[in-house]
């Protein structure tokens, strides 16, 4: 069975954007994860414990999640597409 590329990796994208959202503001807020964010923040440019920063790694995250599900469920699928 063949995966669909484009809904999966908008899943894991929104998946992980509300995550790194919910990791700034939670950060931002109580102060709870702040070495999760500083760790992010050096990969994510803009990510910071900030509203806009959090936003900002809510981007990067989307973006780097959709990337890696697609490319993963392409892969997935040229494998289903080989076997006998």
């Amino acid at each position: 069975m063949k995966l669909d590329a484009l809904k999966l990796a908008i899943a894991a994208g929104i998946t992980y954007a509300v995550c790194v959202l919910t990791f700034g503001i939670t950060t931002l807020l109580f102060k709870w994860g702040a070495k999760i964010v500083w760790i992010l923040g050096t990969i994510y440019i803009g990510y910071a414990p900030t509203v806009l920063g959090s936003i900002i790694g809510a981007v990067w995250a989307f973006g780097c999640a959709f990337l890696a599900a697609y490319v993963l469920v392409w892969i997935y699928n040229k494998q289903i597409k080989q076997q006998p």
